[in-house]
């Protein structure tokens, strides 16, 4: 079958569609098909207006009026309650939680406190430090042209270093309440 050429091979798909059998090989020729007809050229370059649609006649009886009939109670619908304010309740407080939903809560803090501790203790540590060797080396320093940069950094490095100590003695505080 590779020594075949595309024309035979295609004859024989039209001939096995057409519902030969595929035993049997038919070296007719094939038939042509048809050739899509082409549509004639437009002459005119300007787009055919559409027709509008004719209107059916409106019975006298079914126009609109320029009155509102009224309806008749039965079938007017009933009007819709006004919504009312719904109070969502207020996030509840550790205290007001479960008992399980507290240490779900209290284990998260811990987590949290014990992740955020040597971040702070590292801030805590390398602020202060930087601000006095900006002050100790002077003019040579790249921070040390004003004296109040260096300070602040001391400064906030002292108090970041404060909340780290806070937050050690919290997670102590609460592990040795717990029994872990």
């Amino acid at each position: 079958m590779a020594d075949k050429s595309n024309d035979e091979i295609a004859n024989a798909l039209k001939a096995f569609s057409a519902g030969n059998s595929a035993g049997s090989e038919n070296h007719s020729e094939p038939t042509s098909a048809p050739a899509p007809q082409e549509r004639p050229a437009r002459t005119d370059a300007q787009p055919q207006p559409k027709v509008a649609r004719q209107m059916s006649p409106i019975d006298s009886s079914e126009a609109p009026s320029a009155t509102p009939k009224p309806v008749p109670p039965a079938s007017r619908p009933t009007p819709r309650p006004q919504p009312t304010a719904v109070a969502a309740p207020s996030p509840k407080t550790p205290a007001q939680l479960p008992a399980a939903q507290q240490v779900a809560v209290t284990d998260k803090q811990i987590a949290f406190n014990r992740t955020i501790i040597p971040l702070l203790l590292t801030l805590g540590l390398i602020l202060p430090a930087g601000g006095v060797a900006s002050i100790v080396l002077g003019d040579e320093s790249p921070i040390g042209a004003e004296l109040m940069l260096p300070i602040i950094m001391i400064v906030l490095g002292l108090l970041i270093f404060g909340v780290a100590v806070i937050s050690m003695l919290q997670v102590k505080d609460v592990v040795s309440s717990k029994s872990y």
